[in-house]
């Protein structure tokens, strides 16, 4: 009887004059005890586990006895399929009841540390957790919901510890020191960071470029990379057409519709919108901080004559001179321009007006 009953588990076929197999519930004959069960599952929708699964096959106890010693084996893939909690070797792929079970499988049959085996998987990804309440957090992030609120400026995270690193930047108490050099972060994540992009060998960083073999330490710069070569900019600027690639981007964007210049030099009159502009003016100009001072070569050339300059926009106000074209025009008289700086010079003197704005398409707007 347990030969036969072993040869209808793995799918083999016998004959119904040898063994009626009969459905419990509505007397339907099979052919094999698989197809017997794909049908009690499917049309009677029962909900079979480890206790009742083999009833459906066996009609003598002390067989049925004998069976489940192999229970596992011979039913892993019904069982586990109806049951709602599965865990499974992330080796072998192997399916198991309990966790505990999965740990001693792993470090018996594939030798691994207990402490890393990650029995959890995510249902909507392909992540594995050693812990069930890492596996919870991280289904957070699916979720999308923004619960939890900073107190102090009202930006909103998706867990609460996410909450807690980000509140530990406005209390500034820098906790974190790198036993390398004299820097001090915020929180742990910050430390590790500066330890990767500053003191770690970039030979040795994780992530790996396949199209320019450049390498990076962060997964923030790998992704940021990556869509520069794919074009991705999903970083859209709400007030013209433009779109960016990071978000540091289109934050120093927005700084150019914008007439505030945040940054202001304690030792003269200039003012700049860009932070990293107003540190080269420190150094260059006060001799303060140690900002890197750019070398300008002139690499735009004229392809009339010998003239090179150091941007682009000098040299298309330049060709300017060559075609007699003046796309700068005055909304208050009929004059026009070869570049936004006489214009701007043309408003002072003659009309008076000092603060203009210029649109994407080159307008003048005048700000009162």
């Amino acid at each position: 009887m347990k030969l036969a009953h072993t040869k209808t588990c793995s799918g083999s076929k016998v004959k119904i004059e040898d063994e009626e197999i009969k459905c419990k519930i509505c007397d339907v004959l099979f052919v094999n005890d698989q197809m017997k069960l794909e049908h009690v599952l499917k049309e009677h929708n029962v909900n079979l586990n480890a206790e009742n699964i083999c009833q459906y096959c066996y009609k003598n106890s002390s067989s049925l006895e004998e069976h489940q010693d192999h229970l596992v084996e011979i039913h892993s893939d019904e069982i586990f399929k109806r049951e709602k909690r599965s865990y499974s070797c992330e080796v072998c792929l192997k399916l198991f009841r309990y966790v505990k079970d999965v740990i001693e499988h792993c470090v018996k049959e594939h030798e691994m540390d207990s402490k890393l085996v990650k029995p959890f998987l995510c249902d909507k990804c392909d992540t594995r957790f050693t812990s069930s309440a890492n596996m919870i957090q991280h289904k957070q992030y699916h979720e999308g919901t923004r619960s939890h609120i900073c107190s102090f400026c009202g930006k909103s995270y998706i867990t609460k510890s996410d909450l807690t690193v980000h509140e530990y930047t406005h209390l500034n108490k820098r906790n974190y020191k790198c036993e390398i050099c004299d820097r001090a972060f915020n929180t742990n994540k910050n430390l590790r960071s500066h330890k990767l992009v500053v003191h770690t060998d970039s030979s040795l960083w994780k992530y790996h470029c396949n199209m320019c073999d450049k390498r990076f330490p962060l997964k923030s710069g790998f992704d940021q990379h990556t869509r520069r070569h794919t074009g991705d900019k999903r970083f859209q600027c709400l007030i013209c057409p433009k779109s960016f690639i990071s978000s540091s981007e289109l934050r120093k964007h927005m700084t150019f519709h914008s007439n505030v210049k945040a940054f202001k030099c304690s030792h003269c009159d200039k003012e700049y919108k860009d932070r990293r502009v107003y540190e080269i003016h420190l150094t260059k100009v006060h001799g303060i901080g140690n900002a890197k001072i750019p070398i300008r070569i002139k690499k735009f050339a004229c392809h009339i004559c010998p003239s090179t300059f150091f941007d682009k926009q000098k040299l298309s106000r330049h060709l300017c001179t060559h075609t007699g074209i003046k796309p700068y025009a005055c909304t208050m008289c009929e004059k026009r321009f070869t570049d936004k700086s006489y214009l701007k010079h043309h408003f002072k003197v003659t009309h008076n007006v000092v603060e203009l704005h210029f649109d994407d398409v080159g307008d003048v707007k005048i700000m009162h």
